[in-house]
């Protein structure tokens, strides 16, 4: 309905193509209330989809889902940082 689906499809799909031994960062910006949250599930629906399909657990992605905006603190957003890491 939202016209999310094409746009999160080509999403996922370039992030299970691009090879980054080291991982990489992705953000999503837009205004309160656009549907960032809404990609963003779409976008991990889709990457669950694929390590379903995926037999080979190294083509497998590991989404770690931080949102810092929740955390005050330096120190802590580095503490919860790292502990949102170990435990994806």
């Amino acid at each position: 309905r939202l016209g999310f689906a094409a746009f999160c499809g080509r999403v996922a799909e370039t992030l299970i193509r691009l090879r980054a031994p080291g991982g990489y960062v992705v953000g999503l910006n837009g205004k309160w209330g656009r549907g960032k949250s809404t990609a963003l599930n779409f976008i991990k629906s889709y990457i669950a989809k694929h390590n379903v399909e995926t037999v080979n657990n190294i083509d497998k992605i590991i989404v770690v889902d931080f949102r810092p905006w929740m955390i005050s603190g330096h120190q802590d957003v580095i503490a919860t940082f790292f502990k949102v890491l170990a435990e994806s």
